[in-house]
C-alpha cells in the first residue's frame, strides 16, 4: 500500500517539478488531479462496469457453459446486488477523484514553495491513510462494503478539507484567476 502511494505521490512530484518550468498557478495542480483522477475513473471504474456487462451479460444467456466458468459467489452478487455495486462504484470513484485533486494540490504546494517541501511525504502518508479502509476491505478486516465506503468517504472529506483550509493558510485560492 504505501509502495503504490509512494509511486503515485511521486510521479506527482516530478511531474510538477517539469510542469514548473512551463505553467503556474494552482489551476495546474487542479487540472493534474483531474486528468490523473480521471483516468483513473476510466481505467477503473468503466472497466469494471464493462466487465459487470459482460458477465451479466453471460448469466442472462443462461448457458451452462459460461455459468460453470463463473464462481456463484459473482453469480449471486450479480444477480442480487447489481445496483447497490454500481452505485457504490460510481460513488467511490467520485471520492477517488477527489482524493487525486486534493493530493494534487498538497503536492504543487511543496513543489512551489521551497519551505514546504515536507508536504509531500506528508501527502504518502494521507494518501496511505485514505487507503487504509479499502486494504482493510481486502484482507477481510472489514467485511461490510458499507463500512468501507463511508469510512473511505469520511477520510476524503477530511483530506479535501485540510488541503482546502492549508491552501487558503497560505493565500492560495481555488478561484479562476482573470488574465
Amino acid at each position: 500500500m504505501i509502495y503504490g502511494t509512494w509511486l503515485e505521490e511521486t510521479g506527482r512530484l516530478v511531474g510538477f517539478l517539469y510542469l514548473k518550468k512551463k505553467v503556474t498557478g494552482l489551476q495546474t495542480a487542479i487540472s493534474y488531479g483531474i486528468g490523473h483522477g480521471g483516468i483513473e475513473m476510466i481505467l477503473v471504474g468503466a472497466m469494471s462496469m464493462v466487465n459487470y456487462l459482460i458477465i451479466s451479460t453471460g448469466i442472462n444467456a443462461h448457458n451452462p457453459k459460461i455459468l460453470a466458468a463463473i464462481p456463484n459467489s459473482l453469480v449471486h452478487s450479480l444477480t442480487s446486488n447489481t445496483s447497490w455495486l454500481i452505485s457504490a462504484a460510481i460513488i467511490e470513484r467520485l471520492f477517488a477523484l477527489w482524493i487525486h485533486l486534493s493530493l494534487s494540490v498538497l503536492v504543487w504546494i511543496a513543489v512551489n514553495h521551497a519551505a514546504k517541501f515536507w508536504l509531500y511525504p506528508l501527502a504518502i502518508c494521507l494518501h496511505a491513510a485514505v487507503d487504509i479502509p479499502a486494504a482493510m476491505h481486502q484482507t477481510n478486516l472489514i467485511s461490510s462494503t458499507s463500512v468501507t465506503l463511508i469510512l473511505t468517504i469520511i477520510l476524503t472529506i477530511l483530506l479535501g478539507w485540510f488541503v482546502y483550509w492549508y491552501a487558503h493558510r497560505m493565500g492560495l485560492h481555488f478561484t479562476a484567476q482573470k488574465a
